[in-house]
């Protein structure tokens, strides 16, 4: 009955709109039609055409303020193909899609949306593949040159239809910053060739996707989803983001600015995410002793979320390695001064002075604290720790440079930590 009703709102709505007056949308819409998917026998149809054209219209239409880009014909095609029989359906489908996962995207002027997107799209692939990063940033290969028809049509660009349906169909069990993942993941697949190639090949292998085995990719976007801290892709423009109401407020970030996102390379993380990672729930102040949720807080981060429960049947079914919200730890790197730390630090972190942490070379200076970090590169997330100002997203950059994974810089830095009760001197039980 509910599903009647809704049905029956969906088709008045549809036949509301008007679809028949020209536009000035209508003639690129008419090149863009004949261009979108066109192997498919429906889409390529006479018929697929006209269905194509109304519900396109339908959607300008009922979206005043919001504007036709190329890329929603891509976008529209997989809810098309699939409700060929019910355009009203198949409008609703691509009107709630493009609400929940590109939320203004198609504003007039969506530049401030679409830049903060991919700049941390860009601190994501340090995060998660410095090495790749660096190839990259050292040929002026960035995001803006390739990933923009990725992100606006959710991968429809660049995918067939089959491999879309398979992509999506995880895709909606995640929240909008889940694609991000997917990104990394394809760059991933392409990595062996991306790290030989210089500018010019880059573009061209952009330009010719080669094939992606959607399978591993997706596994391998889920993975990396699962362990990242979500505090560190937070964007200004995620309209989902609630942040949790019974923490201390000073334990949560802000997003960065635009400018900020640029130019740092590496991204911030809460100190909530820190205490969840570094298991600190029963020191710091606020956190009732160890009463709240262990985890980083994130709707979709709970052992009972649809992305949690893929994940976990897919390790039952020996399908997924290393990763996962249970797989991935936190260490501290204090690069304050030793007397700075000596006066206050949380136990069991690194301390590395960022004065005296690298030779001229760039490399580790050799020490016992900068031996146990190269011992737990690739298996904890690597939290840099200082003042306010520069030097920890300069530290956490040479760090990416020696190819160091998971390096994140500490929102606020060791102020945060103390306001939290965290700090401990040096000879001073925990």
């Amino acid at each position: 009955m509910i599903v009647s009703l809704l049905q029956g709102d969906i088709q008045e709505e549809y036949a509301a709109i008007d679809k028949d007056t020209e536009q000035l949308t209508d003639r690129q819409i008419d090149v863009d039609i004949p261009r979108c998917h066109q192997y498919d026998t429906l889409l390529s149809s006479r018929d697929g055409h006209c269905k194509f054209k109304r519900i396109l219209k339908a959607w300008i239409g009922s979206h005043p303020a919001l504007v036709y880009w190329q890329g929603l014909d891509s976008l529209c095609a997989p809810f098309l193909a699939l409700n060929f029989n019910d355009e009203a359906l198949a409008l609703a489908c691509l009107s709630t899609f493009i609400s929940k996962y590109l939320h203004n995207f198609f504003l007039k002027d969506n530049s401030s949306i679409m830049q903060e997107y991919l700049a941390v799209f860009s601190q994501m692939i340090a995060f998660h593949e410095p090495a790749l990063f660096n190839h990259l940033d050292s040929t002026a290969f960035n995001p803006e040159l390739y990933a923009i028809p990725w992100f606006l049509t959710m991968f429809t660009h660049i995918l067939p239809l089959h491999k879309i349906y398979y992509l999506w169909d995880t895709l909606l069990l995640g929240n909008c910053s889940f694609p991000l993942f997917v990104g990394v993941s394809i760059l991933q697949h392409l990595r062996d060739d991306l790290l030989t190639f210089d500018f010019n090949e880059c573009i061209l292998m952009f330009s010719d996707m080669p094939d992606i085995d959607i399978q591993a990719c997706i596994h391998d976007a889920v993975r990396a989803y699962l362990a990242t801290p979500p505090s560190t892709y937070l964007r200004k423009h995620d309209h989902t983001y609630s942040p949790p109401t019974d923490v201390p407020p000073e334990a949560l970030r802000e997003p960065l600015s635009l400018d900020v996102l640029r130019q740092e390379s590496c991204p911030h993380i809460s100190a909530h995410d820190v205490i969840a990672l570094c298991g600190l729930e029963y020191h710091a102040l606020g956190y009732g002793g160890g009463a709240r949720e262990s985890g980083p807080t994130h709707s979709l981060r709970s052992p009972s979320s649809p992305l949690q429960r893929r994940a976990e049947v897919g390790r039952r079914r020996g399908k997924s390695g290393k990763g996962g919200r249970k797989g991935r730890k936190g260490v501290l790197v204090d690069i304050r001064s030793q007397e700075e730390f000596r006066a206050g630090h949380v136990p069991g972190s690194l301390s590395l002075p960022h004065q005296l942490a690298f030779q001229p070379d760039g490399s580790l200076t050799p020490s016992l604290p900068s031996s146990s970090l190269s011992s737990v590169r690739t298996s904890r997330v690597i939290i840099v720790v200082a003042n306010k100002g520069k030097s920890g997203p300069e530290f956490a950059r040479q760090l990416v440079r020696l190819r160091f994974p998971h390096v994140c810089v500490l929102h606020n830095g060791a102020a945060v930590l103390r306001s939290l009760g965290l700090l401990t001197a040096l000879g001073e039980d925990p």
